[in-house]
């Protein structure tokens, strides 16, 4: 005690700054005696446990503790019961997963004997198929030839009635000259009739040898259910025993460590049993050691700690709290006061600014996600950043090689192989390609509503197109999901491609919210149109398949009549390699199954059922794949349409004395990059007239708006209101020149001085063609379209409905003064 005065003394008489620090060093002394006397209690408890084994293992004299001699007997019995118990079931389960391994094996062989001998059936029957759906087409080709020499001959016999009374000399040439082309269609339809007649013939011995091959397959079916379900009859019992074996093995090992921790335990009690009696034995003294040495060195880490902790009782009252305040609450403090006066400034300045004229341009969220650096986000990064058509459509070329898609001119001239076979199959014409460059680099875009109503009326024939929306909404999402699994696969290359752009969109999205996300949202590029357009509604040749030597015969809506019997585009061969699209046409029905429940206020499951498989079924039927890539053509060729606004001038400043107005004038025209007249000889658009370039568009029907909100500070003149054309908005007609403005006009600045601040915005034209006032193509007059077969197609309505929503948009910025001057003191 007399020691620990004269410490503690010294302590006291010390200052509480320097007295605090030694506390501290004491209490983290003291933490680090703590964690090694528990090291030492749990080495201490191994010790015992080594101590007593190996006085149980030495077989000493134990009389003295016999009822800890008696448990232990008891627990080494029942350790060895459960080893020979554990070995049994591990010898079983391996002689009975032999013989599992066996009849598994047997099983196989008789079924790869079945199916060896069921391959060549089915070789034979597909070959068959394959047969017969060729015949089908070539008798399909014989009567459309057929129907169309009967029109040329009968035009004929008309003509040379007309001619045969009166003529004159240049009239009788053209007679001989009629004449003559009218013997070589009679001569070439009776050769159709004849090979029509022996290809009909063909017919049944066809069909025979289908029905024979069909039966021989189900039966191998039928033999090959038999082997399984016999496989499934001796299996069953064998997996059954095997899982029971398994859980009393796995019980029995559960149970021995079980006897191992009790065995654990009751040699630790032996051992501090026999440490206590001070055992003499001569094979125990070096783990009674070790015991000693540990209980030596607890005992003086329990010194240390009491004499710490004496120290730190013998500190004057109220030491540590005025070092932890000195140390810790008045930097703090310090910190938050300097902190709260910044807030302070900042909230005072911000209460006076007009929060109606504060705004910032928010960064894009969606171009940060797990896949930005795949090739397919990388080149939708690069074609929205180009900076001219030309370098879009290398990049666009770029994404057509890695799809291995064909582009071709009119004429059959190769500028990209692809996958076609022959034109026959699907390839891009290079005036399409450029179209959508160009479209694509203006930013004409489509809602989704209006993209998904095309193809649903002008693909699918729906009467109401709207319903292809949420069926289209679930193909895109289902895609999408399946791609992002498999980002490397150059099947998902397309689909990444088209959400790549989607994230680099005016309002900017991605495919996942397809579903989500509200239509009016949604904005479709010319890109994004024609990848969704191929991969819904297209399919490529199967790879490895021969080109067929089939003549093609165009659309039955075709305005020009085809009677020559050879293609005059059999350049077009492609490269042999397979085209990389067409996954959400081929897995349309499914889209339920995977994409999630279409909501019953959209459309109900069977009516989506319905459209899906009508997607899947498309180029299915003879002549219905000819039918799909000319109606995908033409959708393409009306992205020619563009709309161009100008703002005059770019940056208005609101009013501060006259009156200030910011002009839009926004041209329509139709340019289809076309340099010719002439019918396109060759492809799925063989025999239709494009059209030469520029041509405007007249009563094109435009809705105005600013995005992403109309501001209070811009308003539109009364003499502008006077103009508008429609009821639902802001709406003005083109004139002959394709030309319409608009115009807005800025109230009042705050503040006339001090600094200026500005917003961008965005003004906004959704065209409408408004084809009631567009000659019918009855009529024989072609109107400012230049693509009469797609209007008649869709019909009189249909494409005032389908253009609705394509968009041409231009930038402006509003600035104005945010705070008033300083006033001057006197």
């Amino acid at each position: 005690m007399g020691d620990m005065t004269e410490s503690s003394t010294p302590s006291q008489k010390s200052g509480f700054f320097r007295e605090g620090w030694h506390e501290i060093g004491r209490r983290l002394q003291r933490s680090k005696l703590r964690k090694q006397s528990q090291a030492q209690s749990k080495e201490r408890i191994a010790a015992l446990e080594r101590l007593g084994r190996q006085g149980w293992q030495e077989k000493i004299d134990l009389s003295a503790f016999h009822d800890l001699r008696d448990q232990l007997s008891r627990l080494d019995s029942r350790a060895g019961e459960l080893t020979a118990t554990t070995k049994k079931l591990d010898d079983d389960r391996a002689a009975l997963s032999a013989r599992q391994t066996a009849e598994t094996a047997k099983f196989d062989t008789q079924r790869k004997a079945v199916e060896e001998r069921k391959r060549p059936v089915d070789s034979a029957l597909k070959v068959a198929r394959d047969r017969r759906t060729e015949q089908d087409r070539t008798i399909k080709r014989l009567e459309g030839r057929q129907t169309s020499g009967a029109a040329a001959l009968a035009s004929l016999e008309q003509k040379l009635n007309a001619l045969s009374t009166g003529a004159t000399p240049v009239q009788s040439a053209q007679q001989s000259a009629d004449q003559s082309k009218r013997e070589q269609l009679s001569l070439e339809q009776q050769h159709l009739t004849e090979e029509l007649a022996l290809a009909r013939q063909s017919l049944p011995p066809l069909d025979a040898e289908i029905q024979r091959l069909t039966a021989e397959s189900k039966s191998f079916d039928a033999e090959l259910a038999r082997i399984e379900s016999e496989r499934k009859t001796v299996l069953s019992p064998i997996a059954a025993e095997l899982t029971r074996m398994k859980g009393e093995s796995t019980a029995a090992i559960k149970q021995t460590g079980t006897v191992e921790k009790e065995r654990s335990g009751l040699y630790a009690d032996l051992g501090k049993a026999l440490y206590d009696r001070k055992s003499l034995e001569s094979g125990l003294a070096e783990n009674i050691a070790q015991i000693a040495a540990i209980d030596r060195t607890i005992t003086a880490q329990q010194a240390a700690l009491d004499a710490s902790l004496a120290l730190t009782r013998a500190m004057p009252s109220g030491t540590m709290v005025k070092f932890i305040g000195i140390l810790v609450f008045v930097p703090l403090f310090i910190i938050g006061l300097g902190l709260g006066t910044y807030l302070g400034i900042a909230w005072w300045k911000a209460r006076h600014r007009p929060p109606e004229y504060d705004a910032t341009q928010p960064v894009n969220p969606y171009l940060s996600h797990p896949l930005r650096n795949n090739p397919a986000y990388v080149l939708a990064n690069r074609l929205v950043d180009a900076r001219n058509e030309n370098a879009v459509a290398d990049r666009m070329l770029e994404s057509f090689r890695t799809l291995h898609l064909g582009v071709y001119t009119p004429e059959g001239k190769q500028i990209l192989a692809g996958a076609e076979r022959s034109d026959k199959d699907f390839f891009l014409y290079d005036f399409h390609w450029k179209i959508l460059a160009r479209a694509f680099f203006q930013r004409n875009v489509l809602s989704f509503d209006d993209q998904s109503a095309i193809l649903g009326r002008a693909m699918l024939g729906l009467q109401d197109p709207a319903k292809f929306r949420p069926v289209l909404s679930h193909m895109l999402l289902h895609r999408y999901q399946e791609a992002a699994k498999r980002p490397d696969d150059l099947m998902s290359f397309l689909i990444l491609l088209v959400d790549g752009l989607a994230r680099r969109q005016i309002k900017p999205y991605s495919l996942s919210e397809m579903t989500t996300r509200p239509p009016k949202d949604l904005y479709i590029d010319p890109v994004q149109s024609f990848l969704i357009m191929l991969d819904s509604f297209t399919q490529p040749p199967q790879s490895g398949a021969t080109p067929t030597t089939m003549n093609w015969i165009p659309p039955t809506w075709s305005l020009v009549p085809t009677v020559h019997a050879d293609s005059p585009c059999s350049e077009v061969k492609g490269d042999g390699a397979s085209g990389f699209w067409g996954a959400a046409k081929d897995n349309a029905p499914s889209v339920l199954d995977t994409g999630g429940e279409i909501a019953a206020s959209e459309l109900s499951a069977v009516e989506a059922k319905e459209i899906a498989e009508k997607v899947s079924n498309l180029g299915k039927v003879v002549g219905a794949g000819l039918d799909t890539s000319s109606g995908v053509d033409d959708l393409l060729t009306l992205w020619g349409i563009n709309i161009h606004i100008q703002p005059q001038p770019y940056v208005v400043h609101l009013r501060h004395d006259s009156v200030v107005r910011i002009k839009f004038t926004a041209t329509v025209n139709l340019d289809t990059l076309t340099t010719s007249d002439a019918p396109v000889p060759c492809g799925a658009m063989a025999g239709k007239k494009i059209g030469t370039p520029p041509n405007p568009m007249k009563d094109v029907e435009l809705t105005w708006n600013v995005e992403p909100e109309w501001p209070p500070y811009l308003i539109v003149p009364s003499d502008v209101v006077a103009k508008m054309t429609g009821h639902l908005g802001f709406q003005t007609n083109t004139d002959e020149n394709g030309k319409s403005e608009f115009a807005l006009e800025a109230t009042d600045c705050p503040n006339k001085q001090g600094k200026i601040v500005g917003r961008d915005f965005m003004m906004t034209a959704s065209a409408r063609v408004l084809t009631r006032k567009i000659p019918s193509p009855a009529t024989g007059v072609e109107g400012p379209l230049a693509i009469i077969s797609l209007i008649a197609k869709l019909g009189p309505s249909g494409l005032e409905y389908l253009m609705n929503g394509r968009t041409g948009y231009a930038r402006f910025r509003v600035e104005w003064h945010i705070t008033p001057p300083k006033v001057g003191q006197y």
